[in-house]
Order: structure tokens, then sequence, then C-alpha cells
């Protein structure tokens, strides 16, 4: 949960005066800036409780910025030193991307859950989060700060060491009018500007995601803003005003309040049925971060995306402003599919509920993916490939393929070719029907580097391929098995072993039945020896039983005492 006002924005040493041309910070002035641990890229975050991270949503909006990002370290002064006494690092159990988004930096905000709580400390302690209502920063603050590892001059090289830098908050009117002489985007109601009109300090490349926190008249530190963009490295920096998401925080931190007895409402919004035909709503049984309707494109249909209209459907994030009873949304591809095609392009479609609990609902374009649901009887295999027919022309990328295999069964994959980029492209494997929840995740491809077969131990499995490349030849391929699951027994019996086989076995002689087996057995007799065999053998009664092993060796009677491995022998 948040952090609560008293444990919150405590620093336990002074700010200095005066990451364009700021100070160098010590060790646990800043005990809430968090660093995204990418392969490649650098942005920031805030810890904002023990678990949950804010960060911008352009850090990690594309499919391969998500996959490139694998952990988050707090505590840490130093960029690259993983091994700082007062750090803590934690992997991403999911992340949330603001469903209002735009390429334009509107919604600029996202979501890391951890998978572990960090321990909090000296060096590690939360920020604390403004009230809703809180509608006048520029009057309420006079001491504010950002910090980051960002260039520390345009065209520069990134800090090494954690940088702070004394920032005043601007008015929208004077932020605006300095944007709009430079030919920027004006900015919205959503964000907040701070730094000076004509440069001096200011934030810059790789100081995206970082915070902007302002001191509060009893010294605790609340976080203001996240660092969003600006036009140049020595202008007004603009950055997400977190006052107006409190309600998305809330939201995703704890949980869907509609989860439990909800009555379902149909959706009568025209912007989902003229392109996405939500026959009906349900009360999501997802986590709130998983169970949204999301821009149904990002290129042709913009004029769609950003009504009023869209924004009701999604407002279940804002759910004390929910208008007309608009519950979340959750449909069967099936009947999303058939309103999917626009004119003379075609779209895939993302399977609800079944099928990932992805950003896009559909997706224009070509299908790159294939098929998205694989169903496999037992002992059978499937190939998959990417990309689904051969073109150069992909961009951003976000396959998953959901695998069912038999109860009885779990997945093999195994890969055949591989063309990848470490820095761009990802391929993940994992255990359910949920790839966003991190924790789920058995093994990652990025590297060209022998690759053993890929075992998922569950009957259901899901493999993703994320990207973002406008350019460049990526690929792969490879086989998808339903293996059946080992089945290891033990025998208890005082005389003689009970004898498990997959074969059928006739007892004929009363004594020595003939065994077919190719699984374990102990027997805990002091006469009778484990068993093992894979190696049908026949006992004749009164006569010492011949042994058979995997290179069909005869053994004497003389030589029955002796121990061979994976043998069957009986005592007479």
């Amino acid at each position: 949960m948040p952090a609560g006002r008293q444990t919150c924005g405590v620093s336990s040493f002074p700010a200095s005066a005066r990451i364009i041309g700021g100070n160098i910070a010590i060790a646990g002035r800043w005990p809430w800036q968090a660093l995204l641990e990418y392969r490649s890229w650098l942005c920031g975050g805030t810890l904002i409780s023990d678990q949950w991270i804010v960060t911008a949503a352009h850090c990690v909006a594309t499919p391969g910025m998500r996959a490139n990002l694998d952990a988050v370290r707090l505590g840490s002064l130093f960029k690259t030193d993983y091994h700082e006494s007062n750090s803590e690092r934690r992997l991403i159990e999911r992340i949330v991307v603001h469903p209002g988004h735009t390429a334009g930096f509107d919604n600029d905000i996202a979501l890391i859950k951890l998978q572990e709580p960090v321990d909090v400390t000296d060096y590690v302690r939360p920020a604390c989060l403004p009230s809703s209502d809180q509608v006048d920063e520029v009057t309420r603050y006079s001491t504010c700060y950002a910090t980051g590892w960002g260039r520390t001059s345009a065209g520069g090289e990134t800090a090494y060491i954690l940088r702070e830098d004394e920032l005043p908050l601007r008015s929208s009117e004077s932020c605006d009018r300095e944007l709009k002489a430079h030919g920027s985007t004006t900015i919205t109601e959503n964000m907040i500007c701070a730094g000076y009109e004509y440069g001096f300090d200011a934030t810059c490349k790789g100081d995206s995601g970082g915070p902007l926190v302002c001191q509060e008249a009893n010294g605790h530190w609340t976080l203001v803003g996240i660092t969003s963009w600006g036009y140049g490295c020595q202008s007004t920096s603009v950055f997400t005003k977190v006052s107006r998401f409190t309600d998305f925080i809330d939201a995703v931190i704890h949980g869907d309040p509609l989860s439990e007895g909800t009555e379902c409402e149909t959706i009568t919004t025209t912007c989902a049925l003229s392109n996405v035909p939500l026959l009906k709503t349900y009360a999501t049984t997802q986590t709130v971060g998983q169970s949204y309707v999301d821009d149904v494109t990002y290129d042709a249909r913009l004029d769609y995306c950003y009504t009023t209209e869209l924004k009701e459907v999604a407002c279940h994030f804002f759910f004390r402003n929910c208008e007309d009873s608009v519950v979340p949304c959750r449909e069967h591809c099936e009947e999303v599919f058939s309103g999917c095609y626009y004119t003379d392009t075609s779209s895939y479609c993302d399977a609800f509920p079944v099928g990932p609990p992805g950003e896009d609902w559909c997706q224009t374009g070509h299908d790159y993916c294939g098929e998205a649901n694989i169903h496999l009887a037992g002992e059978t295999s499937q190939g998959i490939s990417y990309p689904h027919y051969s073109t150069s022309q992909r961009g951003s990328v976000d396959c998953v393929w959901l695998i069912t295999v038999p109860e009885s069964n779990h997945i093999v994959f195994r890969l055949n070719t591989l063309t990848i980029d470490e820095n761009r492209d990802t391929i993940s494997f994992g255990e359910g029907t949920d790839p966003d929840n991190r924790t789920s995740t058995v093994s990652k491809i990025y590297r060209l580097y022998p690759i053993d077969d890929i075992v998922i131990s569950n009957n259901l499995g899901w493999i993703r391929l994320e990207t973002d490349r406008e350019s460049g030849y990526y690929q792969f391929s490879g086989t998808i098995y339903a293996e059946v699951n080992e089945i290891n027994f033990e025998a208890k019996t005082e005389e003689t072993p009970e004898l498990y086989t997959k074969t059928n076995f006739e007892d004929k002689t009363g004594e020595t039945p003939k065994l077919y087996t190719k699984i374990n057995f102990e027997d805990k007799t002091e006469e009778t020896p484990e068993l093992y065999t894979k190696t049908n053998s026949e006992n004749k009664p009164g006569e010492t039983p011949k042994l058979y092993t995997k290179t069909n060796s005869e053994n004497t009677a003389e030589e029955t005492q002796k121990h061979f491995p994976e043998i069957f022998w009986e005592k007479q």
C-alpha cells in the first residue's frame, strides 16, 4: 500500500542548493529514487510504497522497452555499481501503463509492481503522494528538486553518479508560452512545469520517469511530478502532474472495487460500438491493471481513440468518477473479431478473457503472429514461427501464443532457427495464462547462444515475442511438444514389491510375475533390494533369475548377490 504520511518522504540528509549542471547527490538524500535496469536505455522511477514504483509511461510503453526491463534498483548512488552496500535490487512482477497514455506524452504515468517488498531503511524509503484535491502546487511549494542519472549536458553522456537539481515550479501560462515559442506541444492539465525560462538547470535524456519532489511545511517530501519531456535539455522541463493520477494509483495498487457484486450493464458509448463491438460487460475477475479497453490503434484510428466516449469506457481506472455505471469490459475474441476489420486493412485481436491481458484489444495491420491459441493433444507437437508470413515492415510487435495440453502432460519448446537483436527483441516463456505476470516466466531468449529445450512444467503455458524495431530482420521458429508427465511410485510391501507398469502383465507361476516397467520403485524388505528395470525379464520357479540390463547382459547364479545398476532381480 502507499506509504503513510508519517513514514513517507523522510530524508536523512539535507538537500544542497542548486541534472543539467546539477550537484552530485549523496547516499540516502533521495531514498525514493529508483533506477530501472534495462539491457539498454535508462530511466528512473520513484518508490511510493514498499512494493510499488511509479515512472513515466513512455519508459515502458512499447513492447521492446518492457521486455528489456528486468529489475529495479533502489538506494543506489552509482548507475553501474551493482554492489553498493545500501542498495536493494528487486525483480519486476507486473507493469501497468495508464490506458490514456499517448505519443504526445499526455497521461505519461505507469506503475511497476516488485516481486518482493523492499526493506525500508535510511537509504530506501518511499516518497509521499499528494492528495487528489491538491490543485495549486505552484503557490504551495517553494522548494522542489529533480534527481536522476540523465545527461549532464545536451549531447553529453549520462551521469555515472546520481545528481540533484533544485527547480522552481512554473505556472501553466508561462510554461505554455515558452513551449509554443519553440514549436512544442501545448501542455495539458495532466502536466506541470519546473525550471528556468532562460535555461540554466533542467532535466535531460535519461532522467525520464524520475521524481520531482517538493518539501512540505513539516519537512517531508511529496512526489509532485514525474520527469516526462521538454523541447531541449537547457529549457523548462515538463513533468506528469501526480495529483491528477491519485485515483489511478489507488485503483491499481488496491485492486478493482468493482470485482465483486457488480451488476453487469451494457455499454452504449458510440466509440466502443463503432470500433470494438463489445456486446456485453462483465464485472472483472482480473486485477484492475489487466482489464481495460485501451486505444484501438495508434495510427489510422486516432480520431476514435481520443474521444470522450473512449475515456468513459476506460474510466474504471478512475472509479470515483465513473459515469453511467460503466464497468470494466471483458469480451471473447470471437465476439470482438467481427468488428476488427477496417476498409483495406485487416486486424489481429488479443483474446479476452482467455488471452493475454495486454494493452490493445485490436491491433490494425498485418497478422504477423498467426494462431494465438494452440491446443495440443497428448504426445503431439506443432510448429510455431514468426513472422507468420514474410515481410520486412513490422515495427512494434507484441505476439502472445497461449498453449494448452492435456492435464497429464507438460509443454516443451525446441528452438529451430533464431535471428534476434539482444537490445530490442525478447522471446519469453512462462506457465499459466497471464504473460504480464512476470513471476510466471520460466525462460527468456534475447541473445544468439545455444538454447536447450525449454520446459514449462504445466499444461498451460505461453510464449511471447516483444520488439519495437522499426527496421531490420528478426525471426524465430520452433516446435512445441506435449509430453507425458513422469510419475514415480514407491512400493512399501513387507515381502514382495508392488510392480507398477504402463504395460499389462500376468503372473502365471503363482510365485514370480513377468515384469514390464519403466518406472522406479523401492522395496523396503530386508531380503529384496531396490528393483530397477527397463527390460523385460522372465523368472521361472526354482531357478535363479536372469539379470537383464540396458546392455542385455546375463548373470550366473554365483553373481546374484552383486548389485548392478538398473537391473531387476529377486532372491529365491
